[in-house]
């Protein structure tokens, strides 16, 4: 028999993922972090946690607008 908890949070994963690539395909690397709520831990709070980067790459990253005052940048945010 099939647990329904995993078998729904392993759906909710793989549609919530499928989800993301192409929400932020515009970004050009993914990267697996842990990631630390206090700066003095040495254990990370939550371990492989997924993050889109958008490198400065303009050969890579199509959408780099290049280095842009804060003003001009919040108008694309």
């Amino acid at each position: 028999m099939i647990d329904a908890t995993i078998l729904t949070e392993s759906l909710l994963w793989c549609n919530g993922t499928q989800y993301l690539e192409v929400r932020e395909k515009q970004y050009d690397q993914k990267v697996y972090l842990d990631f630390y709520t206090e700066s003095t831990s040495s254990t990370p709070a939550v371990s492989n946690v997924l993050v889109y980067v958008a490198s400065s790459d303009k050969k890579m990253n199509q959408n780099y607008l290049g280095p842009s005052p804060l003003e001009e940048l919040a108008k694309y945010v």
